[in-house]
């Protein structure tokens, strides 16, 4: 999203697949944009242990979704896949789209904004898209009977895309053609 709203020259198609930039969310804000958030989320990376027990306790008090727990332990079961997860926080955390710059964005450079959600995501909740969706007439929003791992669903998807696109000469020819 944060792309669209610097360069929308570039784009016609927009597919967004459980775009997190619909999320305000207090803890993702928390861990990467203040210090004690980071040196927290940095010491869960390197000793996921004792995250991992409290997580658990959560579960099991149903305080948090048997579903999110199950992934929380999946991204942090190694090494490799914790040092991935910090390496993304850090890397997007300066993103923060204008979803009302982006809603004029899209209105006037006549772009396909076509919007993917699983209904059952508990990792990308498809609310706040589905709210976004109500302030712009420009777009589409496909909502899948499926979960967070929307890449699974790729033949939906797939014909989301086809169905969906222009089919038109790419922008920078119909624009800078005199």
């Amino acid at each position: 999203m944060a792309l669209v709203e610097v360069m929308p020259y570039k784009f016609e198609n927009i597919f967004l697949l459980a775009s997190d930039g619909f999320n305000r969310s207090f803890w993702n804000s928390f861990v990467a944009r203040s210090a004690v958030g980071q040196y927290i989320f940095e010491k869960v990376i390197r000793h996921p242990e004792f995250f991992v027990k409290i997580s658990g306790i959560m579960q099991k008090m149903k305080i948090l979704p048997a579903k999110m727990h199950a992934f929380l332990l999946l991204q942090l079961e190694s090494e490799a896949k914790r040092k991935k997860v910090y390496d993304v926080l850090l890397l997007f955390r300066e993103l923060r789209p204008d979803l009302n710059r982006l809603r004029k964005t899209v209105k006037r450079y006549d772009l396909n904004l076509q919007i993917i959600v699983g209904k059952n995501d508990d990792v990308v909740l498809p609310q706040p898209a589905i709210d976004y969706m109500k302030k712009i007439d420009e777009a589409k929003l496909h909502i899948l009977d499926c979960g967070h791992n929307l890449l699974l669903e790729s033949d939906k998807i797939g014909s989301i895309v086809r169905n969906n696109s222009f089919h038109t000469v790419s922008w920078e020819m119909k624009h800078t053609s005199k």
